[in-house]
């Protein structure tokens, strides 16, 4: 039923519904039409028709949304799935262009979308991005999450040492606000794995750094004897890369 008043839209109404589906959620008239590429004269009669085919409803806030959620469903399981990607990137760059939203959520929504577009560079770096935001407001649990998620996504992308340094600090360092030094460590000794395949010595040692802090402070992993080892090979690997800061 919801497929057949779908099929017997205009071409733009159609266009606008996808490019809905995708935002998967109750969204300003103003991103919708910054998310699709239709001109003005077009987006705005098919906004109407879809309102006035009850396919959308206007909320209270002044947002749209489907006006059954069966609809969205409908339509977005008919998207083959080269449209899809890219109307989940225009999505994401249409939230970037957003400055309604705070910055946080925009980077956090975005990310999903670059990657449900298999687009992960850019999706890694706004999870990362949002995972700092959310640590700076205290917010360490999404952080933490955040993080995580991109940490995954990141096995599936070639990034940079300098990169996976980033993600895999940032997320240990939460942990560690949150009270959890054995998690913490297992994080910063998985970089160190990832630093000796990759032959990082750089790496490895700011993964050695955390690793003997955690040890050498007062916390539930408190262990000289295990401190020791590690500061003598980070003290070894700097002399090596001859870098006094390290």
């Amino acid at each position: 039923m919801f497929g057949s008043r779908l099929r017997s839209l205009s071409p733009p109404a159609q266009a606008l519904v996808d490019q809905a589906a995708v935002i998967g959620r109750p969204f300003a008239e103003s991103l919708l039409l910054a998310a699709t590429d239709l001109a003005a004269s077009e987006a705005m009669p098919a906004l109407e028709e879809l309102w006035e085919r009850r396919i959308l409803c206007d909320l209270p806030d002044g947002h749209f949304d489907f006006s059954h959620a069966l609809i969205g469903e409908a339509a977005y399981d008919a998207l083959n799935p080269v449209r899809r990607r890219m109307l989940h990137r225009r999505a994401g760059e249409a939230l970037l262009a957003n400055v309604e939203i705070s910055k946080q959520a925009i980077d956090g929504e975005a990310a999903h979308h670059f990657e449900l577009a298999n687009s992960l560079d850019r999706a890694i770096l706004l999870y990362g991005r949002a995972a700092a935001e959310a640590a700076a407001v205290f917010a360490l649990r999404r952080a933490e999450r955040l993080y995580g998620h991109a940490i995954r996504l990141a096995g599936r992308s070639n990034l940079s040492g300098d990169r996976l340094a980033t993600l895999y600090l940032g997320r240990g360092r939460v942990l560690e606000h949150l009270g959890e030094h054995r998690a913490a460590v297992a994080i910063y000794q998985e970089l160190g794995s990832l630093a000796r395949l990759r032959h990082d010595l750089g790496l490895e040692c700011l993964a050695i750094e955390r690793q003997a802090t955690c040890y050498a402070e007062p916390t539930v992993v408190h262990s000289w004897s295990t401190a020791r080892p590690l500061l003598e090979r980070g003290a070894m690997l700097a002399a090596e890369l001859n870098d006094g800061d390290l």
